[in-house]
């Protein structure tokens, strides 16, 4: 059954390929007939784009986890080439460049959405992440503040990586704040509590938070 997918998924990747090409100069040819490409069935596409990008991120095998993602990237590469103000198939096609390590392409596509809405709320906690998992801390706070402004709902991870990145620059009170806020969304995590109470234990004190941490790492 999986050799049987893979086999169909090459097969209609090749298909995609032709097809992102004919779209490039705005038709689509099939079997000697034109298809204009307002016929295309854009809400299918995306419905399918989704499906695939889902798929990916709940496989474990490495090679089929490429497999789905290279389906969700052409069918989401067809609709930004469609349609110049699809924010979520940009932001798709950015996150998928970056669990794939391509984070240049990512930070391009993050940076094409917010030419579009620099607002954005996903454009902008995604391109956060990015930052986040580069050590990037700056910016990664800075574009995760973005997204909450903009209207990003808060997230348990999200308000975590603020955290810390509030403790590294020594900034303890809005660290705890952020502490807080992710445990009330994800109270199973049980380092949050740890975090907390070692805070509140130095009286927001940041020369006693160093001390103590440059002790732990001797």
């Amino acid at each position: 059954m999986r050799l049987l997918f893979c086999i169909i998924c090459a097969f209609a990747l090749c298909c995609n390929c032709d097809f992102a090409c004919a779209v490039e100069y705005g038709s689509v040819s099939s079997e000697n007939s034109i298809i204009d490409y307002d016929a295309i069935n854009t809400e299918k596409m995306l419905e399918d784009a989704d499906l695939y990008f889902n798929f990916a991120l709940n496989e474990s095998d490495e090679k089929m986890r490429s497999e789905y993602f290279n389906m969700a990237q052409q069918k989401y590469s067809l609709l930004a080439a469609s349609r110049y103000d699809d924010i979520h198939s940009v932001v798709q096609l950015g996150r998928i460049c970056g669990m794939q390590k391509q984070n240049k392409n990512a930070k391009s596509y993050f940076f094409r959405a917010l030419g579009i809405d620099y607002q954005n709320p996903d454009a902008n906690y995604y391109l956060a992440d990015l930052y986040y998992e580069n050590k990037d801390y700056r910016n990664a706070l800075k574009y995760y503040r973005k997204a909450l402004d903009g209207g990003k709902d808060e997230d348990a991870q999200g308000l975590y990586r603020m955290a810390e990145i509030f403790e590294k620059f020594g900034d303890l009170k809005r660290a705890n704040i952020c502490y807080k806020k992710a445990f009330l969304l994800n109270p199973a995590d049980e380092n949050i509590p740890d975090k907390i109470r070692e805070i509140e234990a130095l009286n927001y004190n940041p020369k006693g938070y160093y001390d103590r941490r440059n002790t732990r790492q001797k």
